[in-house]
């Protein structure tokens, strides 16, 4: 029998400069779910770098911040977003959640009442509220939010820009958390 042809020559890879910003935020969201955060934040970097005005990734970049306790890095990210976009509400949205893992719950009630302003259907704005108002002690507001974020179960779901592990994505698991939230709240009385 003949031998077998040598297999053929490793394609050339294509520098990471030049694949597309969408390609390379889905490699860095790769590498935050595998639990890989400072390559993650390297590689959100050079996207960030390579193409500024990709909100995905800088919101993406400081989510990673935010994780990798660097408060302030994180919010530079955010600012930055809000300068190319005004009105970008998952900015608005990813503050108010760094503030809450911050404990910072009335800089996160500010927040995320602005992203509620820009998008009052968003579901997890809502429920994020609602934690920022249970950590004020003002459970009548927390209930109120929870209600809302319970509510939104009828609008579609709404996908958001950038990454941030462990946040409810679909409205439907939103309105689950906000009703698991009602139940310990309606206990607690």
């Amino acid at each position: 029998s003949a031998p077998l042809p040598p297999p053929p020559p490793p394609a050339p890879s294509v520098p990471e400069v030049h694949r597309p910003p969408v390609e390379r935020l889905e490699a860095v969201i790769a590498l935050v779910e595998a639990g890989d955060f400072p390559h993650a934040l390297l590689a959100a970097q050079r996207l960030v770098h390579d193409h500024p005005d990709d909100l995905g990734g800088l919101l993406t970049l400081g989510n990673i911040h935010a994780l990798m306790g660097s408060p302030e890095a994180a919010r530079e990210s955010f600012t930055a977003a809000l300068a190319r976009e005004p009105l970008c509400v998952e900015a608005r949205l990813y503050l108010g959640v760094a503030a809450l893992q911050e404990g910072a719950a009335q800089e996160a009630r500010a927040e995320l009442k602005r992203a509620l302003f820009l998008e009052p259907t968003l579901a997890l704005g809502h429920y994020l509220l609602g934690q920022a108002e249970e950590q004020l002690g003002d459970k009548a507001a927390a209930l109120r939010c929870y209600r809302n974020a319970v509510a939104q179960r009828k609008s579609g779901p709404r996908a958001l820009l950038g990454h941030f592990p462990d946040l409810p994505r679909s409205t439907e698991a939103v309105a689950q958390a906000a009703q698991f939230r009602l139940s310990a709240l309606a206990d607690e009385t």
